[in-house]
C-alpha cells in the first residue's frame, strides 16, 4: 500500500474487492507470489494505519512507528521512499 497518497479510503474499497473475488493465487509487483493475505495481513481487519501516518509530525517518528507496528515486514527501501510525499521538505 502506497501510503504517500494518503487515499485510505480508497485502498480499503479495493482490498473489500479483492478478497471476495474467485482466485487463490496473487503476483503482486514487489515480493514473493501468495494468497489473499497479501492484499491484507491482517484477516481483513482496517488496523488504524491512517492515525499511524497522520499521527507523525517527522519522518523518523513516521518510520519507527511503521516497524514498530509491523516488524515482520522487510520493506525499508519502498517505506522510505513513501518520505518525500508524507513530509516534503519545505
Amino acid at each position: 500500500m502506497f501510503l504517500g497518497e494518503r487515499s485510505f479510503a480508497t485502498w480499503h474499497e479495493a482490498l473489500d474487492h479483492y478478497e471476495i473475488l474467485p482466485y487463490t493465487r496473487i503476483l503482486p509487483r514487489h515480493g514473493a507470489a501468495g494468497g489473499k493475505e497479501l492484499f491484507c495481513p491482517d484477516a481483513g481487519v482496517h488496523d488504524g494505519r491512517e492515525e499511524r501516518v497522520l499521527a507523525n509530525d517527522t519522518a523518523e517518528g513516521f518510520v519507527q512507528r511503521m516497524r514498530a507496528a509491523y516488524p515482520s515486514f522487510d520493506g525499508d527501501l519502498l517505506l522510505h521512499h513513501q518520505l518525500r510525499f508524507l513530509f516534503p521538505k519545505s
